[in-house]
């Protein structure tokens, strides 16, 4: 993760993806612009359980405030967008693959 030290609006970094443990940097800028890039700040709760229909709130700044602009995936299961605000978007949690339920 690299952290700016900077108090300009505009920064361009040059990411890094990550296969199997091992990095690959790729050579096109990635320009990221406070006007325009939202600021998430918080979420909540942190963890949740497998059984899926969870609310998430996502809070922060500069969301968009239409809700088919917004996609949310937790580890590649979409989270189903319910409401949103320029400062707080909340969706539901989608069933994990693998949950067993069992009574003993």
């Amino acid at each position: 993760m690299q952290t700016i030290d900077s108090s300009s609006v505009t920064h361009d970094c040059f990411p890094k993806v990550y296969i199997d443990g091992t990095a690959t940097a790729l050579t096109n800028a990635v320009s990221f612009d406070s006007a325009v890039t939202p600021n998430l700040t918080s979420i909540s709760p942190r963890f949740g359980t497998v059984q899926g229909g969870e609310p998430i709130t996502f809070t922060g700044t500069g969301f968009p405030t239409d809700i088919a602009d917004i996609t949310i995936t937790i580890d590649g299961k979409d989270c189903t967008i319910q409401t949103t605000t320029e400062t707080e978007v909340m969706c539901l949690s989608t069933k994990r693959p693998g949950y067993v339920s069992s009574s003993l």
